[in-house]
């Protein structure tokens, strides 16, 4: 029954992860300067070497593949606009408390 729950929970966690994440846009700005797209090219660089990293490099140093996606994920940040689509309350509800009832679910195979 453990293995069934954490895996109703992983369900429950993705679910809530995209209903709460498609109303997200990242767009970046069109520049005619050569450099104009280098934010967020090397933003995608450095997530598919942190990726890289976590999945293929050795055991010990798995844990340094979570800097440079950290680093990817500021410099998204810092060189793009954010955008949020509309949304209603109701929505959003249901995808946060479908995200934190899985991950509680995932953790603790219980709900309390």
């Amino acid at each position: 029954m453990g293995f069934l729950a954490k895996l109703i929970g992983l369900g429950m966690t993705v679910a809530g992860l995209y209903f709460l994440g498609r109303n997200i846009r990242f767009t970046s700005y069109y520049s005619n300067f050569w450099w104009g797209g280098m934010g967020a090219g090397l933003s995608v660089l450095l997530l598919m070497v942190g990726v890289l990293m976590i999945i293929l490099g050795p055991r010990q140093g798995r844990a340094f593949g979570w800097f440079p996606i950290a680093l990817s994920i500021i410099l998204i940040f810092l060189t793009s606009r954010v955008t949020l689509a509309p949304t209603n309350l109701w929505e959003f509800v249901l995808a946060f408390g479908c995200l934190t009832a899985g991950l509680k679910l995932t953790l603790t195979s219980k709900l309390d």
